[in-house]
């Protein structure tokens, strides 16, 4: 997981009370840094890497887990 990755996942959690800008500042990334990253299209590699997660979720399940 990339500090950007980590810092999206953050502010979208409700029980976290940080702003983007300090975690930014804590992980040592600029603030515009990610607000670009944000704004660019999924990679590939992202892509795959869903597609791969939805096939094991939908396998566990079928297999009761």
């Amino acid at each position: 997981m990339s500090r950007y990755e980590y810092i999206d996942s953050q502010s979208k959690d409700p029980a976290n009370t940080h702003p983007v800008w300090k975690m930014c500042r804590w992980l040592a990334v600029y603030t515009s840094g990610f607000y670009d990253w944000l704004k660019r299209p999924q990679s590939a590699t992202a892509a795959r890497r869903e597609g791969l997660t939805a096939r094991v979720r939908k396998f566990f399940e079928e297999s009761d887990g």
